[in-house]
């Protein structure tokens, strides 16, 4: 289903944004990323191999990038981050996909 001409340009701006917000973020640890849009609230879920305090500091300066480029437009942003492959189990598998690591 496609959004309406209007919501899609929203969303076009907020995947933009969070590509943005990741630049320089991305580490080896990170499988894939992908957005929810859900009315007021933004999703950001990560896939990841490894869970660590690092981690957890730059999903967070990720979400504070993207708060600060949108607070007019969505107050309210948050991620989800999971611990495996970005497979089928992943609960960001079925949203808009901005970041896939090359799998060898």
């Amino acid at each position: 289903m496609t959004p309406e001409p209007g919501k899609l340009e929203q969303e076009n701006q907020i995947v933009l944004g969070v590509v943005q917000a990741l630049l320089g973020l991305i580490t080896p640890a990170i499988g894939a990323i992908s957005v929810k849009f859900d009315n007021d609230v933004v999703t950001l879920y990560f896939a990841v191999s490894a869970h660590s305090p690092e981690l957890e500091a730059d999903v967070d300066d990720i979400s504070f990038e993207l708060d600060a480029q949108f607070t007019d437009h969505f107050p309210r942003i948050q991620s989800q981050i999971f611990l495996g492959e970005p497979g089928q189990d992943w609960p960001g598998r079925s949203h808009r996909l901005v970041y896939l690591t090359k799998i060898e």
